[in-house]
């Protein structure tokens, strides 16, 4: 991926790391973000380089863009009404309603492990084809 769309893409204050003993370091994002100095911030958050053996660290993001889902404006259609108020309660209770809207709308990314969290619900409440998504995009999962 291009640095300039890293540089446009990156959350703000995200988590730098200057392990270069490190590892995984060529496809880590938090590596990657501190070796080009994209950061616009006069102070940064970072990642002991102590913390990491370099073979394993829990903080790893990988620079492979992922699948991401935008939108459930339709998840519903085929769902018993009396199924609804159900699958919705169990979704908006894990996100929180506002999280949950912004998905559900389509301002917000879901990752593929809350693409696997919705389609389970789904299959768990009687609908084997899990929950259906707007579009997808492939970008980086920050």
């Amino acid at each position: 991926m291009k640095d300039q769309q890293i540089y446009q893409d990156m959350p703000e204050n995200y988590l730098h790391c200057f392990n270069e003993a490190c590892e995984l370091a060529e496809t880590c994002l938090h590596q990657i973000v501190a070796r080009l100095g994209i950061s616009t911030d006069c102070v940064v958050k970072a990642v002991n380089p102590k913390y990491s053996d370099g073979t394993a660290c829990r903080y790893y993001k990988s620079n492979k863009p992922v699948r991401m889902a935008y939108g459930m404006s339709h998840a519903y259609d085929k769902v018993l009404a009396t199924d609804i108020v159900t699958l919705r309660r169990a979704i908006s209770s894990h996100f929180g309603n506002s999280m949950y809207y912004k998905r559900r709308n389509g301002e917000m990314a879901i990752t593929p492990t809350e693409q696997d969290f919705i389609c389970q619900t789904f299959r768990e409440n009687g609908y084997p084809e899990g929950a259906s998504f707007d579009h997808y995009e492939d970008k980086l999962e920050w």
